[in-house]
């Protein structure tokens, strides 16, 4: 009678080891990103690895200390406006294209009201995320201490003077506002009107400083 291959045992590093002609330590090293390992024993491995149908554990790597190879964006939004931002929809894509160069899973977090923000949190203190990127942050975010509390290295899309120590990368809001303005004012407007972004994110507040700037207001 043929095993039902949903019965079948999973494979383990020792499978990968025997298969590959390799000491499972090497197997180990590689599989945790630990420790060197020769680029012919890692072509060997990953063939072993495709062979036998091995899929590493990842809450046991991260008990042994291991990276999870997760990286989170968490974005601090609405999830039907996330699904309509164009700029949201292309942080993603960018940011999944680069991490699959880099062996890295990328996991997409929501937060859009404060029970998502809770379960956001549980998922953070599980583990299982190396580090995260953070789009959408409002000014006194509370995700800004999730983060911070749980020690991950952190990338913010803008500029937020809570987290001056993050990565961040940002576009000049208040210099892009005050050359629209000036150049709108040096064709003859005299009525130019500001439509504001969201009180409490700091690109709008940058926008609106550099319509100041230009119309001294």
């Amino acid at each position: 009678m043929s095993q039902d291959p949903s019965a079948r045992r999973a494979a383990t590093m020792v499978d990968v080891a025997a298969a590959a002609g390799i000491s499972r330590g090497t197997v180990s090293r590689y599989v945790n990103g630990r420790g060197y390992v020769s680029p012919h024993a890692r072509q060997k491995i990953e063939q072993a690895v495709a062979e036998v149908g091995f899929v590493p554990n990842v809450a046991a790597r991260r008990l042994a200390g291991a990276a999870a190879r997760h990286i989170a964006l968490v974005v601090h939004e609405d999830v039907a406006r996330f699904a309509q931002d164009a700029n949201l929809g292309a942080m993603m894509v960018g940011a999944n294209r680069r991490l699959n160069q880099l062996d890295y899973q990328l996991v997409v977090l929501i937060a859009g009201d404060q029970p998502a923000i809770e379960r956001l949190q549980q998922t953070i203190r599980g583990g299982l995320i190396d580090a995260a990127m953070l789009a959408s942050a409002r000014l006194n975010d509370p995700i800004f201490g999730l983060l911070q509390a749980a020690g991950l290295p952190v990338a913010v899309v803008g500029r937020h003077p809570e987290l001056p120590a993050a990565a961040a990368v940002d576009v000049d809001n208040r210099g892009g506002a005050r050359e629209i303005v000036t150049r709108l004012l040096a064709t003859g407007r005299r009525q130019v009107g500001l439509i504001a972004g969201p009180a409490d994110a700091q690109s709008a507040l940058d926008r609106e400083e550099g319509f100041r700037d230009a119309t001294g207001t």
